[in-house]
C-alpha cells in the first residue's frame, strides 16, 4: 500500500465508508422529520375540516332523514326543490350559494349512491 504523508489508502476508504454512512444517516432521518411533520398537519387538517363543516353535516343528515320519508320516489331535483322548500330558511343560514337546490340535488346523489 502506498502512503500519502501518513495517510494510507485503507485509511482513506474506510473514512470515505463512514462519510457515506453519516450522510445516509441524517438523510433517513431528515425523511423521517419530514413525514412526522406531514402526518400531523394532515391531522390538524382532518379536525380542523370536521369542525368547519360540523354545520352542513348536521343539516345534511337532517335533510336525508326527510328525503329517505318523503321524497325518495322523485328525481334528485324534484326532491331537492322540495325539501329546499321545507326548509329554506334553515337551508339559506348555512349553505352559501346562490343555487342551493342544485347543492341539495347533488347531496342527494351522493346519498342514493352511497346507498346501493
Amino acid at each position: 500500500m502506498s502512503s500519502q504523508g501518513g495517510y494510507t489508502y485503507t485509511k482513506w476508504v474506510i473514512e470515505c465508508t463512514e462519510t457515506i454512512c453519516y450522510a445516509e444517516h441524517l438523510f433517513e432521518m431528515d425523511q423521517l422529520s419530514n413525514n412526522t411533520i406531514k402526518e400531523e398537519m394532515s391531522a390538524r387538517g382532518k379536525k380542523g375540516r370536521k369542525k368547519r363543516l360540523a354545520p352542513f353535516d348536521a343539516l345534511y343528515k337532517k335533510l336525508l332523514k326527510v328525503y329517505d320519508e318523503k321524497y325518495y320516489c322523485l328525481s334528485n331535483r324534484k326532491a331537492a326543490i322540495g325539501l329546499y322548500s321545507e326548509f329554506s330558511e334553515e337551508i339559506d343560514s348555512v349553505l352559501n350559494t346562490d343555487d342551493p337546490e342544485k347543492q341539495l340535488e347533488k347531496v342527494i346523489g351522493r346519498h342514493k349512491k352511497a346507498a346501493t
